[in-house]
């Protein structure tokens, strides 16, 4: 299954012919004017719906829907044949699309803003910079590619952009049953003989008896730590450890200092399918931890864990990567 591609922004499709505008390979033609990459203009169409273009490189070009009143734009439409565009990569330098300098800037809330200079959109999650004359360029929120059991989170227009845009996360409720945030950067692969770990899928215990084979991105100079968790197993807030190593480095988990012993699953009888969630974390450096090690044979220490206190006492930061695997009891269970 690949990667689902989702627009966290309220987005149309176009194609790139609109009001007699042509594409050729390096340049815009709309209504007898040739514009080159990265230019923008505006139109009033007959309903009196205002747009906003930008010229890409490869003849195509993205349209804003604006309001014509102020020339704001309000939605970012996202050309189908062409590659995400980033819009910052258009701001102007003092230019408008004919070569000549701006007579103005944009005006905003009764005041005028300077040629280049960023406002966010208020209740929107959006970015916008003056091109001058009251044109705006847009930036909305990125596109998100989305691995199979992620979903995406809902925008929220009371942060600034763009901590406002959606963010990828795992289904049930990683986020936050174990971790408030997640900066999800690299792919966590985990494999135990004839089995992966992908992202909720059900393995029995006696499938994960032993620890897995982890493989993921890594600098080869940094330091790394991977954590193995059941948040069904403990209080709310807390987690039953069931692997804990760190100072990896590199992606040799061999390499680490083991903290817990890998512990395999092992929900009791009559509580139906716990969550088993591995994390990644980059360290900032080599760490001492002050913890007592604990064997396969420990218990106190694993029961009522917390690994965001565990994480905030050594400045881990967000993990980096996540996978996850659920179980329910069987004979195997030894937990």
């Amino acid at each position: 299954m690949g990667l689902q591609f989702l627009n966290p922004a309220t987005a149309s499709f176009i194609l790139c012919v609109v009001s007699l505008a042509r594409c050729s390979d390096s340049v815009c033609e709309v209504n007898g004017k040739t514009y080159n990459e990265g230019d923008s203009w505006q139109e009033i169409d007959k309903d009196q719906q205002c747009f906003q273009h930008v010229c890409l490189k490869d003849g195509s070009f993205n349209t804003n829907k604006c309001n014509p009143e102020h020339n704001n734009v309000e939605d970012t439409v996202v050309e189908t044949t062409a590659k995400p565009v980033d819009l910052d990569r258009s701001l102007p330098t003092n230019k408008s699309s004919t070569g000549k300098p701006p007579e103005r800037g944009c005006m905003v809330d009764d005041r005028e803003v300077a040629v280049g200079e960023q406002v966010d959109v208020p209740n929107k999650c959006l970015h916008r910079a003056c091109a001058g004359e009251d044109r705006w360029i847009m930036k909305a929120c990125p596109l998100i590619g989305l691995a199979p059991g992620w979903i995406l989170t809902p925008e929220d227009v009371s942060k600034p952009y763009p901590s406002c845009c959606g963010r990828a996360a795992p289904l049930l409720n990683i986020v936050p049953d174990v971790v408030s945030t997640l900066h999800w950067s690299v792919s966590l692969k985990l494999t135990y003989p004839n089995h992966t770990v992908e992202y909720g899928n059900e393995l029995s215990p006696a499938a994960v008896t032993a620890e897995p084979e982890v493989d993921f991105w890594a600098e080869p100079d940094s330091w790394y730590l991977l954590s193995m968790v059941d948040p069904d197993a403990s209080p709310q807030n807390t987690q039953f450890l069931h692997w804990l190593v760190g100072n990896i480095q590199g992606n040799d988990v061999s390499s680490g200092d083991v903290l817990a012993e890998y512990v395999g699953s092992g929900p009791p009888p009559g509580f139906g399918l716990h969550r088993y969630v591995f994390l990644l974390y980059k360290q900032p450096g080599n760490i001492t931890f002050d913890e007592p090690a604990l064997d396969t044979t420990s218990v106190e220490g694993r029961r009522n864990f917390s690994m965001s206190k565990f994480s905030g006492n050594y400045s881990l930061g967000d993990p980096i990567a996540l996978n996850f695997f659920v179980a329910q009891h069987d004979d195997a269970s030894s937990l």
